[in-house]
């Protein structure tokens, strides 16, 4: 008997929901699913793609308020209505040559320009079977949602919530946390080891996000050194770890500084062994980041964010006190180091997150994957007694 098929749409501009899709298909695999994973901008490769590619980055780069406008504007909402004519300029013709190919049981996207392909292709008929969508964020946006969506797989209560308050049938609506993969086995003591870190020093871990945006060469650097002065000052040891992502410039700016006690990577394949060894998290509020480090019981400490979709992240988070506090809207450099220092000296929030009953809402805590699992079995069992 041939196995059900899957393809799974995908961005790969942030590292979110590129790791999402991979996230949700290795739970799909495991369950017996043949998979398949597509980048969508490359699929569709073109200047159009790749003209919408470069303005998105510059806009989040250099005017983030701008952004910051369009994503919280209700002026949005109203534009929801061009998404498939502007789908349709993009001629997704190869989107369909390889649905029409692989031939899906189900197809699932992880973020809106390839759910809007997969809906213009859905509403002309020319694919009828199975298309979800899944989250990747910690609220709810509108520019996310699509008529042709058979389900989607949501992060969180609240964006059920507000989905069956737009009108959407609750029956098709899935909670699944952020999907993770299992933990990978860590040996502590050999990952210090290999990277060279003293086992018996404080690690702190920095990340600029996957883009590599947000934040500069000078602003690390400033909080680097201020926190292993602080550290020094307070009779303790640390050792830094700054990750990069994609951001080339920022990787050779940094290693230009030839900072003690500071080692640089470009783009890190095995973050979880990041998470394993660190004291503390110092970066921006990536939905997929966040919920890794959050399977650590990782402190995260903010110090920049994209607008938008990561200020509603910021709100959810701190209210449930999954994030340290963030004193404003505008970090100041000074407070970043002593929140650090404290918490690499007492632990305390780090304490106060592994007995937060919240975690369990934004992860499966105990056996990962679980409830993506569960909605899987749901959804091909429905399906099946339609048929």
């Amino acid at each position: 008997m041939p196995k059900t098929k899957v393809l799974i749409f995908y961005t790969a501009v942030g590292q979110g929901h590129k790791s999402i899709a991979e996230n949700i298909g290795f739970y799909f695999a495991q369950l017996g699913f043949e998979v398949k994973l597509e980048n969508i901008l490359e699929v569709e490769a073109g200047w159009f793609v790749k003209f919408n590619e470069r303005l998105y980055t510059f806009v989040i780069d250099k005017l983030p308020w701008v952004w910051n406008f369009l994503y919280q504007t209700p002026l949005l909402h109203v534009l929801r209505g061009l998404r498939l004519p502007l789908a349709a300029l993009k001629h997704p013709a190869r989107a369909l040559n390889l649905i029409q190919s692989f031939n899906p049981d189900i197809i699932i996207t992880t973020q809106t320009v390839a759910s809007a392909a997969a809906a213009l292709i859905k509403k002309r008929k020319q694919y009828q079977k199975l298309f979800g969508i899944a989250f990747s964020d910690f609220h709810m946006h509108k520019f996310w949602l699509y008529d042709q969506a058979d389900f989607y797989l949501v992060n969180i209560a609240e964006q059920k919530t507000q989905m069956m308050a737009l009108g959407i049938d609750g029956s098709k609506i899935f909670i699944c946390g952020m999907t993770l993969k299992p933990k990978p086995p860590a040996d502590q003591f050999e990952i210090k080891d290999r990277l060279r870190i003293d086992r018996g020093v404080k690690v702190i871990l920095m990340a600029s996000g996957s883009m590599g945006t947000g934040i500069n060469a000078n602003s690390l650097v400033f909080l680097a050194k201020g926190v292993l002065n602080e550290l020094t000052q307070k009779q303790a040891k640390g050792q830094i770890i700054i990750v990069c992502g994609k951001n080339k410039q920022l990787y050779e700016e940094l290693k230009s500084f030839r900072l003690p006690n500071v080692i640089i990577f470009p783009f890190y394949q095995t973050m979880p062994e990041l998470y394993a060894i660190a004291d503390i998290f110092i970066t921006k509020p990536g939905g997929l980041s966040v919920a890794e480090s959050l399977s650590y019981e990782l402190p995260i400490l903010i110090t920049h964010w994209l607008p938008g979709q990561e200020d509603l992240n910021i709100e959810y988070l701190t209210k449930r006190n999954l994030i340290m506090p963030v004193a404003s809207r505008r970090i100041n450099p000074a407070w970043v180091i002593r929140a650090a220092v404290e918490e690499l000296l007492t632990a305390q929030f780090r304490k106060q997150l592994q007995k937060n009953s919240n975690l369990v809402e934004v992860i499966d805590t105990k056996e990962a994957g679980r409830r993506v699992k569960f909605a899987i079995n749901q959804i091909i069992t429905s399906q099946f007694d339609k048929s």
